[in-house]
C-alpha cells in the first residue's frame, strides 16, 4: 500500500491557548482538509491520532504507480485546502496552520486490533513505523511533504526531488528522502542531513 501520515504542527502550543469548543473547530476543519482529498482519491484513512491521521492507497487492483500517483495527488490537495482554510483564518485573525504530511511505499498487515471488547481496524508493520518517522523529519528539512525513495520511484518523473540521504530514528539505514518538485525550503536554515541522536541510538 501507498501510506500517508500526516500530522498537524505546533498541535500542544496552540491547544494550550485556544478555548475547548474552538479547538474541536479548528481541528474539524483541519481534518475536512487533509481526509477529504484521501476519501476523493480512493484512499481509506485509518486512523486520526490526536491531531494525526493515518490512511493508505491499497496497491491491489490497481498496481502499485496508481496507488502512488493517488496518494500525492491526494496529498498536493490537501496542501491546497489547507492554503485556503489559513487565508480564511487570516481574515479572521486566527493562528495559520501548520502540517507534515509523509508518503511511503511498503507492505503492511491489517486488521481489527486491539483489546477483546474494544477493537480499531488500522495497519501495523515497518513500512507504518517509517512514514511516521518520516513525518517526524518535516519541520527540520523545512518541507511540508516529504516522500522515500521507494514511494518516488513509483511516481511520475519530475513531481519529487531528492533532498538526499537522512538517518530517521529507529531506522537501521539511512533512506534518501523526497519532497514535491519547486518546492523549497520553508526557512534558511541549514539543512540537515541526519538526526545525529537518532544515529547514535
Amino acid at each position: 500500500a501507498a501510506i500517508w501520515y500526516c500530522d498537524l504542527r505546533g498541535f500542544t502550543r496552540l491547544a494550550d491557548r485556544t478555548p475547548p469548543a474552538e479547538m474541536i473547530a479548528l481541528l474539524d476543519g483541519y481534518f475536512d482538509c487533509v481526509a477529504t482529498p484521501v476519501q476523493e482519491g480512493g484512499g481509506e484513512v485509518l486512523n486520526f491520532i490526536g491531531d494525526g491521521m493515518l490512511a493508505l492507497f491499497r496497491c491491489q487492483g490497481c498496481g502499485e504507480a496508481v496507488a502512488c500517483a493517488r496518494a500525492l495527488e491526494a496529498a498536493v490537495g490537501a496542501l491546497d485546502r489547507l492554503d485556503a482554510l489559513n487565508q480564511t483564518r487570516a481574515i479572521e485573525k486566527g493562528e495559520p496552520l501548520d502540517i507534515g504530511i509523509a508518503l511511503h511505499l511498503g507492505e503492511v498487515m491489517y486488521g481489527n486490533v486491539g483489546a477483546a471488547n474494544r477493537l480499531d481496524f488500522t495497519v501495523i508493520g515497518a513500512a507504518v513505523n517509517l512514514v511516521a518517522r518520516l513525518e517526524s523529519r518535516c519541520a527540520a528539512l523545512g518541507q511540508k511533504l516529504l516522500a522515500s525513495s521507494d514511494f518516488a520511484a513509483r511516481c511520475p518523473g519530475g513531481a519529487l526531488r531528492s533532498l538526499g540521504s537522512h538517518h530517521l530514528r529507529d531506522v537501521a539505514q539511512p533512506i534518501e528522502i523526497f519532497t514535491l518538485a519547486g518546492q523549497e525550503a520553508e526557512s534558511a536554515a541549514p539543512a540537515v542531513r541526519s538526526d545525529r541522536r537518532s544515529a547514535r541510538r
